[in-house]
């Protein structure tokens, strides 16, 4: 596989996939930008909603059934559970190191 990266001036960034067909490799390729992309909603300790971006995630942990975020400035709280955390950004590193635990590796 080829990589090319073009820095341009421009407000938003483009990700182009070019490829023969559209195959495992791709697949998997296309699932990761598409999992960074994507936001984990979280709330603080005064109830409001902040999106994260699930890099700037240390580790979950689930206590007395609710689940907690930890970053390098807070600790939040999920509506998810540790599973489905897993589920949705395995790719981009999240794994499950315990029975209630994911660390972002």
């Amino acid at each position: 596989m080829k990589i090319t990266v073009e820095h341009i001036d421009s407000e938003e960034n483009e990700v182009i996939l070019r490829c023969r067909e559209l195959d495992d490799e791709m697949l998997r390729l296309l699932a990761l930008v598409r999992a960074g992309m994507q936001k984990l909603l979280v709330w603080n300790e005064r109830k409001e909603l902040l999106p994260l971006n699930v890099s700037d995630v240390v580790y979950c942990e689930t206590v007395e059934e609710k689940t907690f975020v930890y970053t390098e400035s807070g600790m939040y709280q999920t509506a998810l559970t540790l599973s489905e955390l897993e589920e949705r950004w395995a790719a981009t590193g999240l794994l499950r190191c315990g029975k209630s635990c994911v660390v972002n590796l």
